[in-house]
């Protein structure tokens, strides 16, 4: 492909998205996926807490994204060790992870219908399988970003760090998106199809994972307001995220000619 392909390519991609208004798909997918990730992360802290592992869990999140948890670890610490109150709190994160993971998938999939002009009838189980996909996909990808920065972390220091870590997080965010990519089209693709999307979206979380790690760990604001601070940057890298990720269909449509935009819509 050459430059001038590139510059047709990229116009197509920028008309795709704004034709198909992305960016306000990519706001209520963000909203959906943190609604998502929140009941998840409380799992897992209320199973972290039975087995007495609560602290040194908080401990080591806390020097990975460069946040204070005295509020969060107090927060939590009485939520957790009361057994009224982690029932409640179980029971409610279950509820809000069922409502979000429904909307996760018919934002993600009327954004892949739109943008591939399709509309589908599919089976009971094809569609069980996209939701479970949908409401995987962005939580997982976060949980890498988080889980690998606190492996590599205790393994690798200083630069040799910061030169690995983002390199296995692209990859483990293509392997994690690329599904997505591959089945929800409501077209037969193929393999090779759903690549340059899920590279593209992986790249962009990578990058705004590091930007937002940076950030996290020299803003004073984000010290400054704490929790708040902390959920207000979750929620921004949560957008960017789902931005990337509804770029990336639009990359895979635009790549293999699929779409055609309106001409009011090229830049």
């Amino acid at each position: 492909m050459d430059r001038r392909a590139y510059r047709t390519a990229i116009r197509t991609v920028v008309a795709v998205a704004r034709e198909e208004q992305v960016s306000v798909k990519a706001a209520s997918l963000g909203y959906h996926a943190f609604n998502t990730l929140i009941p998840l992360a409380l799992f897992v802290l209320l199973g972290l807490s039975a087995l007495g592992r609560l602290d040194p869990a908080l401990s080591t999140l806390s020097s990975t994204l460069g946040l204070s948890t005295g509020q969060l670890q107090s927060m939590l610490t009485s939520t957790t060790n009361a057994t009224g109150a982690r029932l409640r709190a179980a029971v409610l994160a279950f509820l809000i992870l069922a409502w979000s993971a429904t909307r996760t998938f018919h934002t993600t999939n009327a954004a892949f219908d739109e943008v591939y002009g399709t509309r589908r009838q599919g089976s009971l189980l094809r569609t069980v399988e996209e939701v479970a996909i949908a409401t995987v996909t962005t939580p997982l990808a976060f949980a890498l970003a988080i889980g690998l920065g606190v492996v590599l972390s205790l393994v690798v220091k200083g630069i040799l760090w910061a030169i690995v870590a983002p390199i296995v997080l692209f990859l483990a965010l293509v392997v994690g998106f690329f599904p997505m990519y591959y089945v929800f089209p409501g077209v037969d693709i193929s393999p090779r199809e759903a690549v340059p999307g899920a590279v593209f979206a992986a790249t962009l979380w990578t990058v705004s994972a590091v930007f937002f790690r940076v950030y996290a760990s020299v803003s004073q604001s984000v010290h400054l307001y704490g929790v708040v601070g902390g959920m207000l940057l979750l929620l921004t890298w949560l957008y960017v995220g789902g931005l990337a990720l509804l770029l990336g269909v639009v990359v895979n449509a635009v790549l293999a000619e699929r779409v055609d935009p309106d001409s009011v819509w090229r830049p």
